[in-house]
């Protein structure tokens, strides 16, 4: 079985590209929208967080 230190999915919403990505080792999170970072977390010793979230003028919730 390969360990695979970095994470990523690609998703598409209302023709919005949403990059997630984690990487294990650091534990870093990130979510970029058409290129652009706009959330990034070091999870650590807390990794159940909330964030809301607004793409195209709807709101998400990240949990």
């Amino acid at each position: 079985m390969l360990f695979e230190r970095q994470q990523h999915k690609t998703h598409l919403i209302d023709n919005h590209k949403i990059e997630v990505s984690y990487d294990r080792f650091t534990t870093r999170f990130s979510l970029s929208i058409n290129e652009q970072q706009v959330y990034r977390r070091l999870l650590l010793l807390g990794p159940w967080r909330k964030q809301n979230l607004m793409i195209n003028d709807i709101f998400y919730y990240l949990t």
